[in-house]
């Protein structure tokens, strides 16, 4: 705007302090799931929902789509495909309802997840929903899904659910030990 004429320089220099490059959701794949998983997350907590999970195509879509709306798109997709899908997973009609056929293949050599891979991801997921909503308290939380405090535990065991900030007190009790 300077170059045309349309934008005062000494303005331009004046707010023009740093310039920062963030680069287009298409070029950070590695980004996309997590982001996806958070806004997923965050949507169903606000809305009271049980967390959703995606099912491996509809990673896989995730990450090969480009995505022109950046990061509010991915968004306003996750959020839609929450509010109006009530299974326990995203799918990929959930998620690109209307999205090309070329996009929406799956891949020939794409091997499906386990079953108990996947079920033990929901179990993951729905327990530490609970969790939450129990401000974590055990007793509360097992009487809700109708088992014992032991069993919960065992399940949290095994599952490798922790409770967030755990860590730091288990370490900050360990080296108290040892000093």
């Amino acid at each position: 705007m300077v170059q045309k004429g349309e934008f005062r320089e000494d303005l331009y220099y004046r707010i023009h302090v740093m310039q920062i490059h963030i680069p287009p959701l298409r070029e950070r794949k590695e980004d996309i799931l997590w982001l996806a998983a958070r806004f997923s997350a965050e949507m169903c907590h606000a809305k009271g929902l049980p967390p959703r999970l995606m099912d491996p195509q509809a990673e896989r879509l995730l990450t090969d789509y480009p995505w022109p709306g950046n990061i509010r798109e991915l968004k306003h997709t996750l959020e839609r495909a929450c509010i109006l899908g009530p299974q326990a997973f995203l799918t990929t009609e959930l998620l690109f309802g209307g999205m090309p056929a070329e996009l929406a293949r799956a891949p020939d050599d794409a091997t499906p997840e386990k079953l108990a891979d996947y079920l033990a991801k929901c179990e993951r997921a729905y327990l530490t929903h609970m969790l939450e909503l129990n401000a974590w308290r055990i007793t509360d939380t097992a009487g809700h899904l109708g088992i014992t405090r032991k069993g919960l535990w065992d399940k949290m065991r095994r599952l490798e659910i922790t409770r967030p900030g755990a860590e730091r007190v288990e370490e900050a009790e360990q080296s108290a030990t040892i000093g």
